[in-house]
């Protein structure tokens, strides 16, 4: 997992990024601020689900979260 702060994009923005390997695990984006944001992106073969129970807590400039579970981890190395 990869997390950004302050990532300063948009949401449509954040769709589109790509880094390769990567999926989007959750996102809070900035509507009106231009230097605010938070995303987590997690390996493409991990399994996970954002975790919406925390979604009416973020308030852009006060406090932005998200939060992605990992439902299962299996290496690909073992």
């Amino acid at each position: 997992m990869v997390c950004f702060t302050e990532q300063w994009l948009k949401e449509e923005q954040t769709k589109l990024s790509n880094i390769d390997h990567f999926k989007i695990g959750s996102n809070f984006s900035k509507i009106s601020s231009e230097h605010e944001g938070s995303c987590i992106y997690v390996r493409k073969y991990l399994k996970n689900t954002e975790v919406n129970y925390f979604q009416g807590i973020s308030k852009e400039k006060d406090f932005e979260m998200t939060v992605t579970e990992l439902l299962e981890y299996k290496s690909q190395f073992t």
